[in-house]
């Protein structure tokens, strides 16, 4: 396992940065698959909220164990952690959608659309690491 706090501050930028990208693409790709299985229209805002969904559970997971270094703890543990890191989530998925529905208003071609997500998710995780690092393992798992 991979312990954070002895990364080099450049290998755990990068390592953050790719599982925020695994979060990425597995919000986006749920969103799409969405897309390609529905058309009404719901499935924007459906697809929104099952990629969210999807994206927080892997990326949580990734998150505590190889960033904040959590050992495996209880599931009542990690049932409170995962709560709090749901609720706080809010300011990523709030940064998100609002860029995604944006650019969807804005611009109406789908590529756009996911542009607009790819840029709000990219805000998004920047704000949230910092808010899980003090808020969310901060006090259960290693400094970080």
């Amino acid at each position: 396992m991979l312990n954070s706090p002895s990364l080099c501050p450049v290998r755990f930028t990068l390592l953050y940065a790719a599982f925020v990208g695994v979060g990425i693409v597995t919000n986006l790709g749920i969103q799409m698959m969405v897309a390609a299985a529905m058309t009404t229209s719901v499935e924007i805002y459906l697809g929104m909220g099952l990629g969210a969904l999807g994206s927080m559970v892997v990326k949580f997971h990734l998150d505590r164990r190889y960033i904040f270094s959590c050992g495996p703890g209880s599931w009542r543990q990690k049932g409170r952690q995962f709560a709090f890191y749901s609720l706080f989530g809010v300011v990523n998925i709030l940064c998100f959608w609002t860029a995604e529905l944006t650019f969807h208003f804005l611009f109406q071609p789908d590529a756009m659309r996911y542009l607009g997500a790819f840029l709000g998710l990219a805000v998004g995780h920047s704000l949230k690491y910092r808010i899980d690092k003090h808020l969310v393992f901060g006090a259960v798992c290693p400094e970080s």
